[in-house]
């Protein structure tokens, strides 16, 4: 690292300079010595701060400090000079030249801000803007611009440029692409990076000289911004008040600024995709949620007058043969009037699965003893009819829709009563809160399910067994998913054949902050 080592008498008179010398201020210590600090200094002024500073270093005291000189930084330190007898003699100081380090440093602060602006939501525009604000405060004289390229791939646009003249910004509006189009232009037409050194000699700028040079701007960078997949979005460019070229680090910056701004236009461009995507799906589902309304009162109507006309059909058939109505044709007109039955129950149930929406916003406190309570009356007689016994442990409260959670305790319990062995079913609930999450469990003595088919039960029409319950139509734990899905849980069940099984799912818990 350069440095320099110096010693002062009380007199403040260099006595002595050694080290590499400070080139980046044009220093060399042979230089140094015989001079006084003021001939150094060029001044005549003895109160000059760093006069101050030695005058104070020979009374006793020291100093580290850093000072900027001619761009460069400098960390010094002075501390006094003692003889053998600890008589203070004069003073010694070293001077460290830390540009580079600084600007490592400062370049480390600035990409991390870079990185939190082009992640924020804020505006792109906004983002540009900021991004190359800070990226002109890292290199001094400089202005930046980034453009947009139209989707033909023909015109480019400003899309920021916070300190260019309003001359520039209009002239660079609307900007062709091409070969000898500009710094910005040919990047583009040749997908590279594109070096200007001098504007006023370069054929690029042919027929722009004169107006570039009002504008104070000799030397222009240009590097094409581009997506993840290598297509051209737009430029990043910096413009110089003198004629230049890049070092190594001001060349990687303008790629790594240019990359990093690829990837806030590329995902600009994606949410707005995606956000175009989700409008058109939830105009989909409100068209299609009024359609299934409309379609299933249309077939509700025609199967309610079905089933009327069966039964005034039976009742006539009954009055005409004399009560003498055979035993397959009564089957035969039940059977026509029950399916028409299952027909309505199926259409509500889709009405009804349907309007579950994706995402629960309704939350509110849940206390899982009542729900389960409510189901138990609601289902009094088929637990009478089969001799279950129920029983529940727990007292946690979830956060979601009462209505709909009810629905799912009634439904896994009624499963429970209705596909049983031949045993009386023994039933027992129970509801903990685990892991930040209420998680509801339901254990039957039933016949058990193999786990094969584990996945399957959650499908809409599936039932695994056709005849051990006639009116099941294989949606009721299709309603169940789609319901704690929507409340962001899960559902599972472990099961065996003869085994009875154990049906899980959990619901987020209520807190003070849910609602």
């Amino acid at each position: 690292m350069p440095a320099i080592l110096w010693t002062v008498d009380r007199n403040l008179m260099i006595t002595s300079s050694v080290g590499g010398g400070l080139k980046g201020i044009d220093v060399r210590p042979y230089e140094l010595v015989g001079k006084s600090l003021l001939e150094y200094l060029g001044t005549t002024d003895p109160e000059h701060p760093e006069m101050v500073k030695h005058r104070k270093v020979i009374e006793g005291e020291s100093f580290t400090f850093e000072s900027e000189v001619l761009g460069c930084v400098l960390s010094c330190h002075m501390e006094p000079l003692r003889d053998h007898d600890g008589n203070i003699t004069g003073c010694i100081g070293i001077a460290l030249d830390v540009t580079n380090a600084r600007r490592l440093q400062l370049d480390l602060i600035l990409r991390n801000r870079m990185l939190e602006i082009t992640s924020s939501n804020r505006p792109l525009k906004e983002k540009f803007t900021a991004v190359l604000q800070l990226l002109e405060g890292l290199y001094r004289g400089m202005r930046t611009s980034v453009m947009y390229l139209s989707s033909d791939g023909k015109v480019l646009s400003l899309a920021a440029g916070p300190s260019l003249p309003p001359e520039l910004c209009e002239a660079v509006e609307k900007f062709p692409v091409g070969p000898q189009s500009g710094a910005c232009g040919a990047a583009v037409f040749h997908r590279r990076q594109v070096i200007v050194e001098n504007i006023s000699q370069s054929p690029l700028f042919e027929g722009h000289h004169a107006f570039c040079e009002s504008l104070k701007l000799r030397a222009c960078w240009s590097q094409p911004i581009l997506s993840s997949k290598g297509r051209v979005l737009g430029t990043l460019a910096m413009y110089f008040e003198h004629i230049k070229l890049p070092g190594r680090d001001e060349m990687e910056m303008l790629q790594w600024v240019a990359h990093l701004l690829g990837t806030a236009i590329e995902r600009e461009q994606n949410d707005r995709f995606i956000n175009g995507l989700l409008r058109d799906l939830e105009r989909s589902n409100r068209e299609m949620s009024r359609f299934i309304s409309v379609a299933s009162h249309d077939l509700r109507e025609p199967l309610r007058t079905l089933s009327s006309y069966m039964r005034q059909i039976e009742a006539k058939l009954e009055a005409k043969l004399e009560g003498h109505l055979d035993e397959q044709t009564k089957m035969d007109m039940n059977f026509v009037t029950v399916s028409a039955k299952r027909m309505q129950s199926m259409i509500s149930t889709l009405t009804e699965y349907s309007k579950v929406g994706s995402k629960v916003t309704i939350r509110k406190a849940v206390p899982m003893r009542e729900i389960v309570e409510t189901a138990i009356q609601d289902l009094k007689i088929l637990i009478e009819e089969s001799g279950a016994s129920v029983t529940f442990d727990g007292d946690c409260t979830a956060a979601g829709h009462p209505c709909l959670v009810s629905r799912v305790v009634e439904n896994l319990l009624a499963n429970a009563l209705r596909y049983r062995s031949q045993a009386p079913p023994k039933i027992h609930m129970t509801c903990t809160e685990k892991g930040g999450e209420c998680l509801f469990q339901i254990n039957d003595n039933g016949a058990g399910i193999d786990m094969k088919h584990a996945a399957d039960i959650f499908q809409l029409f599936h039932r695994l067994d056709q005849t051990a319950y006639e009116d099941g139509l294989g949606l009721g734990l299709a309603v169940c998913k789609r319901i704690v899905e929507a409340h962001g849980g899960r559902i599972w069940v472990v099961s065996a054949p003869g085994k009875g099984s154990d049906f899980f799912f959990t619901l987020p818990p209520y807190t003070d902050e849910t609602d």
